[in-house]
């Protein structure tokens, strides 16, 4: 409902801030305050944690059908708009208002606890950015994955401080070397979801149904949310 006191048109300043028609864009949410909210799951990852996400990723894209991708790893999740979608006008306000209050919702009934995401908008003209995003998230994934393990493990033995500083020296590719010697984790045979995160996207299929007019079985087709 549009604000039409005089104070509401005059400083209702983002009202007609929109993506721009054309353009291909991503929303991406992030968990607030969470590493103080991961406390109470197991370290380095967590599967009830995994699926509650899941969950929530699955309820924005059935809920939002504009959506036709959709990724994430740890916190972070990404839902891939296709470009003609008209979705609130594209307006950035409900974009972002509407996508980060449906996660928060839907992820805090399934923890049963209180749980805030943020959202922002990606833009580009281009198809060829978004596929530059999504190599750079599924490498963002990998580098916490390598991280997260180092750390914790680390940690145990040493203490976080300690850990911390150590890693800070120590690059991704070494950090995967350090694992392998140290404690025998191997970060390629670690679940995918960990390594690369999940993505999710619509796929087409055929059901059997049938047809009570004319009493024959027949094959329609239906979508579905599978993920790769």
């Amino acid at each position: 409902m549009s604000i039409n006191t005089e104070i509401g048109r005059r400083y209702d300043y983002y009202k007609n801030l929109i993506v721009p028609n054309g353009c291909h864009f991503v929303v991406r949410l992030d968990g607030n305050c969470f590493s103080r909210f991961t406390q109470r799951y197991q370290r380095p990852f967590d599967r009830k944690f995994y699926l509650a996400i899941s969950k929530s990723v699955r309820y924005l894209m059935e809920n939002i059908k504009d959506i036709y991708m959709a990724h994430f790893h740890s916190d972070e999740v990404s839902l891939y708009f296709k470009p003609d979608s008209q979705w609130f006008n594209r307006r950035i306000e409900k974009i972002t208002s509407i996508t980060a209050g449906m996660m928060s919702s839907k992820f805090s009934r399934i923890v049963d606890a209180d749980a805030h995401f943020d959202s922002r908008v990606l833009i580009t003209p281009t198809p060829k950015a978004i596929e530059e995003y999504t190599q750079d998230r599924r490498l963002n994934a990998l580098r916490g994955c390598v991280g997260s393990y180092s750390f914790y493990k680390l940690s145990d033995i040493i203490g976080p401080r300690k850990a911390s500083k150590f890693l800070d020296s120590v690059n991704s590719k070494d950090r995967q070397e350090f694992l392998l010697k140290s404690f025998k984790i191997d970060i390629n045979k670690v679940p995918e979801w960990q390594r690369l995160g999940v993505f999710f996207v619509w796929e087409t299929y055929e059901k059997d149904g049938y047809n009570p007019i004319t009493k024959k079985k027949v094959k329609a087709l239906r979508k579905r949310i599978k993920e790769i």
